[in-house]
């Protein structure tokens, strides 16, 4: 039979072991104001060179016309942002195999990979207008085409059916095999594609073809957001006549840079925010755990503490009340979740929603907390993550939530 001495004893011990748990919460991971997320890289591809000429019209080549856009957004991406490193997969008129142009962006560990192109139809219709495209499955023929004729830059490349597991370019399967490859970074690319769409309608007065997707070898091996630009048609004459002059060029790079200004300052700002929140979380614990050690000696001194009388706030996952998550991924197919940072998230739920599967992990009813195991999570190795809320099945707005 315990007595009330050991009792006690017992009691103390857990509530030190509280404080001890409450402490190293507040100490991992915790990120400083020089830690938050910045974009600070990006790679333009300028698509096709060398002896892959691209699409032709009447008198221009694609090659050409993509270099000097692509030339032209980097430029004006370093007078704009001296701190942000420009890189390009080619600057002069050489071949560049594709894989090599996906390689390159993961070597310097780029924030964002824009690919530019020009588009052709062969057909009666006067078809104009651009598009961007971000990695993913087959939606319309037409969206098919356009994938096959810019995955057919291969046909140059030694070795290609070795270097791309088999895949055949003049094969309808291996494209809707490939449309299906994994993109854990599909919501951000669409993010960015949203922002060109709209540049380019605004500032070079394109004919908005709209946010698309599609199987582009190009993409499929980027580890981070990418997008794949179709800038006009040179099988229009108008628009060839466009994409050929140096104003149309200009007026293209100039609603690039404006796209992706857009982009860096949203998600640099929300991730700022997020900052905030978790210095702001931090110090409540620092309070929380000021106030238990004063509790703790209260208790030590008086010797006449119950466990009862210790009262504990915290936030208690509810099964029925609503809960915020961290999604960690999202793509048109499900994902392979054996890696080892896959490991380290919490109750995942991979949920079918719009056609595709999101990974949602870490259930919480507390914003703070949400805000604060999603810190730990982007240091693991997600680092596009982002919060949502649910209740339930129904999607909610985090604004709801104190």
């Amino acid at each position: 039979m315990k007595t009330k001495s050991s009792t006690k004893t017992l009691r103390l011990s857990i509530l030190s072991t509280f404080i001890s748990l409450l402490t190293i919460t507040l100490t991992f991971g915790q990120p400083n104001s020089s830690q938050t997320y910045k974009i600070a890289s990006i790679v333009i591809d300028a698509g096709h060179g060398g002896k892959d000429h691209g699409c032709q019209g009447i008198y221009s080549e694609e090659k050409h016309i993509v270099l000097d856009i692509a030339l032209d957004f980097g430029e004006q991406l370093r007078r704009k942002y001296p701190n942000l490193n420009v890189v390009y997969t080619r600057t002069t008129d050489e071949f560049i195999e594709l894989n090599e142009r996906a390689k390159i962006a993961n070597n310097c560990s780029a924030d964002l990979f824009v690919s530019i192109h020009c588009n052709f139809f062969d057909v009666k219709e006067e078809i104009h207008g651009a598009e961007t495209y971000v990695m993913g499955l087959h939606t319309a023929d037409e969206n098919l085409e356009v994938a096959k004729r810019e995955n057919s830059s291969i046909i140059f490349e030694d070795d290609y059916e070795q270097n791309y597991e088999g895949y055949d370019p003049n094969s309808p399967l291996g494209h809707i095999l490939l449309s299906m490859f994994q993109n854990v970074h599909l919501e951000q690319s669409i993010q960015i594609a949203s922002y060109i769409q709209q540049d380019l309608k605004k500032i070079a007065h394109r004919h908005d073809r709209g946010v698309k997707q599609a199987g582009f070898l190009v993409l499929r091996k980027t580890a981070m957001p990418s997008v794949l630009v179709e800038t006009g048609y040179l099988s229009n004459l108008s628009e060839e006549a466009f994409l050929h002059s140096e104003e149309g060029k200009k007026h293209i790079a100039d609603a690039l840079v404006q796209a992706f200004s857009k982009y860096k300052e949203q998600i640099e700002a929300q991730a700022a925010e997020e900052q905030r929140s978790f210095m702001a979380s931090n110090q409540a614990i620092e309070l929380e755990v000021s106030n238990l050690n004063q509790e703790t000696k209260a208790v030590l001194v008086s010797e006449k503490v119950e466990l009862e009388d210790i009262e504990i706030h915290s936030n208690q996952i509810k099964s029925d009340h609503p809960k915020i998550y961290i999604q960690v991924a999202a793509s048109d197919t499900k994902l392979n979740t054996d890696g080892d940072k896959w490991k380290t998230l919490s109750d995942i739920w991979i949920k079918e929603e719009n056609q595709m599967f999101k990974y949602l992990s870490f259930p919480n009813p507390s914003l703070a907390q949400a805000k604060k195991d999603l810190m730990q999570v982007r240091s693991n190795g997600f680092k596009d993550a982002f919060l949502v809320a649910y209740d339930g099945e129904t999607k909610i707005s985090i604004s709801s939530f104190k």
